[in-house]
């Protein structure tokens, strides 16, 4: 659970996804699609696990065809302490396998894996390159690792990069025929079994040659290819535990952080103070959420066992920083220290909802959250971030399974998915139109949901001058000056905020003779794919929502000729609404678009592109003419 900043790894979602003037959010494309520039000819993998100790053997065999596809010859091979990189060879070989070339031991670089986010680790890599100038020519690489302790057999998605085939690949898992062992596969047949001289050999056989495209709303790529979990029924990985059941794994975790709830003397005068005065628990709650704020960072410290195991929380208590476990033990520690009960909560925290068999107790989790069933509400707590709201439920956790870590009643609770009300961006546009077509607009976006999370984030952590570079970045119009911008908050837990800005905006309109054509800016809904050429499914993992109020004040000069009708369309995807009223020299458009949270089947593709159509022929429909 080397888990960065939970969210934000970049602002650029704020522009970048379509979040600009009449913007609704786009998908970010699945992959950049299939190249002919390199393949995976071989990808052979060998687990066995003799006397409880786990061998992982690797070779794999890369075809380049040109120099673009150089690119993929780079690898990155992780170690540790428990993790032994034993043995690692490469060579280039043409295509009938005759050796050119061996990789030399001063051509790898071994380093440090600390990342951005990280305070130090003792995970390390090594890093090499082989490639050749002659094309084609075959890059083989061998490697072996060994595990002194092990929590997982295998997790084998056999790909060097989604962008380029693999045309053979075999998984095999050796172990003692009286050895337990359980797996799940994705998009790979069931296994060949073997058994002989008590071993048992489990062969899985599968390709990837069905090369995926990028298309709007996909689902995430660890769906679509081929993948086989692997798992000892029972493991010992700093201690004892179990994948039999959701309560034995949770029991696993609730031993990895048992007695590591004291905290300082110094820290119970602090936390007792905060909560004195305060009689209602979630008052006390809110008030010790803000604490842990206010007075500590994130900053990951992976030693050991620390991709599973919490720092204490006297760490914390000294060091004012940790990561997300270690962050959410302290939270769990101060609130035990008041008499509120809360629970240490895991969970897979990524921008896309991922695949979850809850019937098949697995380590599927990247992230710690913290549970606190109060009588009054249940609260989920993000320790990670400074500037969330208290008890928001931000995009990269909502709506997907955690494991409440509870002692004998670990258990899976779903954490509740964002509503309509949370994710609707709610703008108001003001356009004085000039008699040139060029105009001046106020605009006032209250924003919710994930544009609410990327504009706090921007707002409390970029200076000025960022921040006037950047938001000069968000208007979607061919030609604008921004004059002036404003971002308000109205309270440290709000869950909206508001950006009001003024610009100056050319040519909106077009000035024909006596005579101006006014359209409406559509709300730049994505370019979805036909679906003749639609292969994936559709995944929207929660409601996609604006309302837009826009004022257009014409010259005085020009009256109304003609106008648009209202509309409306509504199907199981969504809804779209426009609705006008005018007089003299005054239009307001009041329009409403929701796109539906939920998973489509490529079955129901032309219905939900239908759906998407009609919305487009209706902009297109909404047009004034004005007339001197």
């Amino acid at each position: 659970m080397n888990r960065k900043l939970i969210f934000f790894n970049s602002i650029l979602k704020i522009y970048c996804r379509k979040h600009l003037l009449f913007g609704i959010l786009t998908s970010t494309p699945l992959t950049a699609g299939y190249s002919q520039d390199c393949s995976l000819i071989q990808y052979s993998t060998l687990c066995k696990i003799d006397n409880n100790k786990l061998t992982e053997k690797k070779i794999i065999l890369l075809q380049v065809n040109n120099r673009i596809g150089e690119k993929y010859t780079s690898f990155s091979l992780p170690y540790s302490e428990n993790n032994k990189l034993n043995s690692l060879q490469a060579q280039i070989e043409d295509t009938r396998g005759n050796i050119i070339r061996k990789l030399k031991n001063s051509e790898i670089t071994r380093v440090n894996a600390v990342s951005r986010g990280m305070l130090y680790s003792d995970e390390y890599e090594a890093q090499f390159q082989i490639k050749h100038n002659i094309y084609p020519y075959r890059v083989r690489v061998s490697y072996e690792n060994s595990y002194k302790e092990y929590i997982s057999i295998a997790r084998w998605i056999p790909i060097k990069d989604p962008d380029i085939k693999t045309h053979e690949a075999e998984l095999v898992i050796e172990v003692s025929e009286n050895f337990p062992i359980k797996y799940t596969m994705q998009n790979v047949t069931e296994p060949e079994i073997i058994t002989n001289n008590g071993i048992r050999r489990y062969i899985w056989k599968t390709s990837y040659k069905n090369m995926l495209e990028r298309e709007i709303y996909s689902p995430p790529l660890i769906s679509l290819l081929p993948r086989v979990d692997v798992l000892p029924e029972n493991f010992s990985y700093a201690t004892e535990g179990s994948f039999k059941s959701w309560q034995a794994f949770g029991q696993y975790f609730y031993k990895l952080t048992e007695g590591l709830d004291e905290l300082t003397i110094e820290e119970k005068a602090r936390v007792s103070k905060i909560a004195e005065n305060l009689t209602a628990e979630i008052d006390k709650v809110r008030a010790l959420y803000h604490y842990l704020q206010d007075n500590t960072r994130y900053i990951n410290v992976s030693i050991d066992i620390g991709g599973l195991k919490p720092y204490p929380a006297t760490y914390v208590c000294t060091n004012k920083y940790g990561d997300c476990k270690t962050l959410t033990n302290y939270l769990r520690s101060i609130l035990k220290y008041c008499g509120i009960k809360s629970y240490y909560a895991l969970i897979n925290a990524d921008e896309k909802i991922q695949p979850f068999d809850p019937s098949f107790p697995n380590q599927y989790f990247n992230h710690v959250i913290l549970y606190v069933p109060l009588a009054s509400d249940t609260i989920w707590l993000e320790c990670t971030n400074k500037f969330l709201p208290f008890g928001y439920i931000h995009t990269e956790i909502q709506n997907r399974y955690a494991l409440v870590i509870d002692d004998q009643n670990s258990r899976l609770v779903k954490v509740p998915p964002m509503k309509m009300s949370d994710c609707t961006d709610n703008r108001v546009f003001t356009v004085n139109l000039e008699l040139n077509g060029n105009a001046k607009m106020g605009i006032d976006l209250e924003a919710r949901g994930e544009f609410f999370e990327s504009l706090k984030f921007f707002h409390t952590s970029f200076t000025e001058n960022e921040k006037k570079q950047q938001i000069n970045r968000l208007f979607g119009f061919a030609q604008y000056d921004l004059h002036d911008w404003t971002i308000i908050e109205k309270d440290r837990d709000s869950k909206s905020i508001e950006l009001q800005s003024s610009l100056f905006v050319y040519n909106l309109a077009k000035r024909y003779g006596d005579e101006i054509i006014l359209k409406v800016p559509g709300t730049y809904l994505p370019d979805f794919e036909p679906p003749g050429k639609r292969k994936l499914s559709v995944q929207i993992d929660y409601p996609i929502a604006t309302t837009d109020t826009i004022h257009f004040i014409l010259p005085k000069e020009f009256q109304i000729a003609s106008q648009p009708e209202d509309q409306h369309a509504e199907s199981i995807y969504g809804n779209y609404n426009i609705q006008f009223s005018t007089n003299a020299v005054h239009v307001t458009v009041i329009r409403e678009l929701v796109l539906n949270a939920g998973r489509y089947p490529i079955e129901e593709y032309p219905e939900f592109f239908d759906f998407i159509g009609k919305v487009k022929s209706i902009e297109k429909e909404n047009v004034f003419v004005i007339n001197k």
